[in-house]
């Protein structure tokens, strides 16, 4: 019996942990815009692609990242003859290029802890269109 209630406290106890520990997922806030997204969006990750490495799953198409090449894609990226370092914003050139040149809405995807480096580094003007918990999708205002 001792045994039993013990298994159900551990029970208790990792399931009621279960939620704090699983990352985050970018599905919702894909689902949060699915109505509204054209094919001539572009999609941006802000800083912490290990973080949001699913939203261009759900999205179902590449993004940009804000920052260095990923390190599990740095071999690949070498391969290829850096013929995607256009998908890796460095610098506000860089970010207002990619204004300039997208037909469509952008949209970034960024951490709350960034929020601030963000609005520092590219004085950008947007307004927050879905949010989740440690998560938020800002468009871009043009």
């Amino acid at each position: 019996i001792i045994a039993i209630a013990t298994m159900c406290a551990l029970f208790v106890m990792f399931s009621t942990l279960a939620g704090f520990l699983q990352r985050e997922s970018a599905e919702g806030l894909v689902e949060k815009i699915a109505d509204v997204r054209t094919k001539d969006d572009a999609f941006v990750i802000a800083y912490e692609y290990n973080i949001f490495q699913d939203f261009p799953v759900w999205l179902g198409q590449t993004v940009y990242t804000i920052g260095d090449v990923p390190e599990e894609q740095t071999f690949g990226y070498m391969r290829s003859g850096n013929v995607n370092a256009s998908r890796f914003i460095k610098d506000n050139i860089g970010f207002r290029t990619l204004i300039k040149k997208t037909k469509g809405n952008i949209y970034v995807i960024i951490h709350n802890c960034d929020i601030d480096d963000f609005n520092k580094e590219f004085c950008a003007d947007y307004s927050v269109v879905a949010k989740e918990r440690n998560f938020n999708l800002l468009k871009i205002k043009k």
